[in-house]
């Protein structure tokens, strides 16, 4: 009887499947709830540079246009010091095992900061609205358009991030099973390379249990979001599951010294991983109608709102020498 390779782990965001050799411990998949984090924060870190980029601008001009731009500059500072604020509430969730559950009193808490913002920013526009008209007055309220722009789309980010928090657990809590499955699996398969047959039974007696619960909660999860392409993640537990049911046989027929039958499970599930082999199952990561492509879209109209920003503003220097 020959011995078989360890399952393929799962792979991450955006990377082709990794073979896991015989013995060693499969890598743990970062989860949706990570990376969700890191987006949000990295539009966190992207508004407060913004406000870096703007405050750190020197400039000349009357002294009524000079008070009347530090005024609003001290308006922005205190908009995007709540941002911060904001992004430090999401930065104490990322440890937290219930962030679907939570985060809707986060994001209820946060929208009336970022409400704030809003209102900080006002205040900027009626000191400039002050102003006598001209190409200084109008080029400070377009950056501050842009400015608000970048906020609202933040609270679009919260609004999605409520909206899905349950499916978003579903899918973290998902994540999980499937790792303790491939635990479990991998550990089977080296016991039974070993010929210890009885522990391989149960362990992949186990993994079955793992990926039949982590199938139906990444259902759930899809009934939700069912742009998230999740279903295909249910058709990769199924195969997993079918594997170790499998994986159960093989350590029957090795138990009964069943050479041919034990060759031929190994040759099925060598088909089932043949017939998955380049299936677009992860594509779900690039895919713009998924959570995270979702997600990036977000960031990135936050990015081009604030680079208008600070080009605007740059203007208003170039305005006032």
């Amino acid at each position: 009887m020959e011995d078989q390779p360890a399952v393929p782990e799962v792979p991450p965001a955006g990377a082709p499947p990794v073979p896991v050799t015989p013995g060693s411990q499969p890598k743990k998949s970062r989860t949706t709830l990570i990376i969700v984090i890191a987006v949000v924060l990295l539009a966190c870190c992207a508004v407060s540079a913004c406000a870096i980029a703007l405050l750190g601008m020197g400039f000349l001009g009357d002294g009524e246009t000079r008070a009347a731009v530090e005024e609003a500059d001290t308006h922005i500072e205190a908009a995007f010091e709540i941002v911060e604020a904001v992004g430090a509430e999401l930065d104490a969730l990322e440890e937290s095992d219930r962030f679907g559950e939570q985060i809707a009193a986060v994001a209820a808490e946060s929208r009336t900061r970022l409400e704030d913002a809003h209102a900080e920013l006002d205040a900027a526009g009626d000191t400039i609205r002050a102003l006598s008209e001209g190409e200084i007055r109008s080029t400070y309220l377009e950056a501050l358009e842009e400015l608000r722009s970048a906020v609202r789309v933040f609270e679009d980010v919260f609004d999605f991030l409520v909206d899905n928090g349950t499916a978003i657990q579903a899918a973290v809590d998902a994540a999980d099973l499937q790792d303790e499955g491939l635990d479990l699996l991998n550990q089977a398969i080296n016991q039974a390379n070993r010929r210890d047959y009885d522990d391989s039974e149960t362990n992949s007696r186990a993994a079955v249990e793992k990926f039949g619960a982590a199938a139906s909660l990444f259902a759930s999860a899809h009934s939700s979001i069912p742009s998230a392409g999740l279903d295909r993640a249910v058709t990769y537990m199924n195969e997993l599951q079918e594997v170790s049911r499998i994986q159960v046989e093989i350590a029957e027929f090795g138990r009964a010294n069943r050479v041919n039958d034990y060759n031929r499970a190994l040759e099925r599930i060598d088909a089932i991983h043949a017939a998955s082999e380049g299936d677009p199952l992860w594509d779900i990561f690039d895919d713009p109608e998924w959570l995270l492509g979702r997600l990036d879209a977000m960031e990135q109209q936050v990015m081009d709102h604030i680079d208008e920003a600070v080009h605007l503003r740059e203007r208003v220097d170039d305005l006032l020498d």
